[in-house]
């Protein structure tokens, strides 16, 4: 069964979910979270699968992307600090509240991983599955990636969001941005410690307890081992920490890349990896 929600968040903005539900009890609650500027949509097969295989799974569309439109005033103001403090808390509170059975986890890819962590409702998660979830530092980038990226988040991004007022999806993402989350990006970026030195959300990371289990894409550029290694300490009251590599060999040898694994086309090569992890989650939640 499906259904289309609309979420209410503290600050009275609305966005858009999609529970896909399993026909009998679940065995766990999933909050399929996108990655930067990635649509609902292109999960949606991706929580079929999970609805199919026995799992309650909610994903939305973080405001400003997708069916989740705003107005051109805050879509200018927003940034991924909004996302963090409004979105995901709210997205939480509705998964809660209209949960049926099992554990709360989180499968976050890339940003939708590495926003989980440091939300202020990161102590309500049983467990996180990141996928590319990653501390985005330059220095953690494959070579020679990472000397785009320190032209970018030292130059390229910040200039464009201060003189034009957009992050151009050229340097970055697919799709034009606005220029807070440019300005916000490439500031933590520049950081050794990411987002990860903004207090606030430190002290956040700090109060999960969940299990940490993060997938790390051998050729993805971006999700590097450091990267993810990186991201996967920074939780030091997690109940467990796996990290897991994903070869080329283990679909066939065709490249997976940053996005590739929720591609419908790595339905029965990967997604019962992701099923797997899950599985080993809610067992872990249940221990805990």
């Amino acid at each position: 069964m499906n259904e289309q929600v609309s979420i209410r968040c503290a600050d009275g903005a609305r966005i858009a979910g999609w529970w896909h539900r399993a026909r009998a009890t679940p065995r766990a609650t999933v909050v399929v979270a996108p990655g930067a500027a990635a649509e609902a949509r292109f999960y949606m097969p991706f929580c079929e699968h999970l609805a199919e295989t026995g799992h309650d799974a909610l994903v939305f569309d973080f405001r400003s992307v997708g069916e989740s439109d705003i107005d051109r005033r805050r879509r200018r103001e927003c940034g991924f600090s909004t996302w963090i403090e409004q979105d995901y808390p709210a997205v939480l509170d509705h998964a809660h509240a209209n949960a049926r059975h099992g554990p709360m986890i989180v499968i976050g890819h890339s940003a939708g991983g590495w926003m989980a962590g440091v939300q202020p409702a990161a102590d309500r998660i049983d467990a996180l599955i990141g996928v590319a979830a990653l501390s985005g530092h330059w220095r953690h980038m494959a070579r020679p990636h990472r000397y785009a990226h320190w032209l970018a988040w030292h130059a390229l991004v910040p200039a464009s969001c201060r003189m034009f007022g957009v992050w151009p999806g050229m340097i970055g993402f697919r799709r034009n941005m606005g220029p807070r989350f440019g300005l916000e990006f490439s500031r933590w970026a520049r950081r050794r410690d990411f987002v990860f030195s903004e207090p606030a959300f430190d002290a956040n990371a700090w109060r999960f307890r969940g299990h940490l289990h993060l997938f790390q894409i051998a050729d993805d550029p971006w999700g590097t081992k450091a990267a993810v290694a990186d991201f996967g300490g920074r939780f030091p009251n997690a109940s467990g920490c796996v990290v897991e590599t994903i070869h080329k060999d283990a679909d066939g040898g065709e490249p997976i890349g940053h996005f590739g694994v929720f591609r419908k086309s790595k339905a029965r090569t990967l997604w019962p990896r992701l099923v797997g992890a899950i599985d080993t989650a809610r067992d872990a939640a249940r221990r805990h």
